[in-house]
């Protein structure tokens, strides 16, 4: 048996391939054109499709954070609205503002070092000699947003004597401060705090 050449069986082979390609029908071309189509179209699909799904998961990563947002919201709410509900079942007269103390009348960088050298001018001491403190601290030294009322004064400092043995001094427009009160101020040292106070004026 004759074992045909390599270069004759190639040359078959071409000869077959033009032949088969000359038997394709125009429709067959046509059907072979939407099939190649029609595979680079399910392609760019499926890239679509995996881009879709990575933008869906995002943003329902995004969805459930706002929903817990919400949610904290929704519960803040429910807490604040309790405490509201609680705070209107208290009769008005126990919904009274706090009363103002003593130091928070003073308008300095170290309030608790200005209270201490007002307690050592102050304390025990009565009079005259308070309320010129009192005056000099307010229109002098201006470390009192006012002067005090009796409440506020006698929250913080042990007074000699009544009340009104200082608040008959006390004047709230400067120019009728006593003259006997302004004489006074010279002996009286509030500031600066690192000075310590002098003895009160007799």
């Amino acid at each position: 048996m004759d074992i045909p050449d390599a270069h004759i069986m190639q040359g078959r082979d071409e000869t077959e391939a033009s032949i088969s390609c000359q038997n394709i029908t125009s429709e067959q071309k046509l059907l072979r054109g939407v099939s190649n189509l029609l595979g680079i179209y399910r392609q760019d699909t499926q890239a679509e499709n995996i881009e879709l799904r990575q933008q869906i998961a995002a943003k329902d990563i995004i969805i459930q954070e706002q929903d817990k947002t919400i949610q904290a919201l929704k519960d803040e709410n429910v807490f604040l609205r309790n405490i509201l509900m609680n705070v209107m079942k208290v009769p008005a007269s126990k919904l009274k503002m706090p009363a103002k103390t003593f130091i928070t009348l003073i308008k300095h960088s170290q309030p608790a070092l200005v209270l201490q050298r007002l307690h050592e001018l102050m304390d025990n001491r009565g009079g005259l000699y308070v309320a010129a403190v009192l005056m000099k601290g307010y229109w002098q030294d201006k470390i009192l947003t006012r002067l005090p009322t009796q409440k506020e004064f006698m929250s913080e400092f042990l007074l000699s004597g009544s009340w009104r043995s200082v608040s008959k001094y006390l004047k709230k427009d400067e120019k009728q401060t006593p003259q006997t009160v302004s004489d006074m101020y010279s002996s009286i040292c509030i500031l600066p705090l690192n000075v310590q106070p002098q003895a009160p004026f007799l």
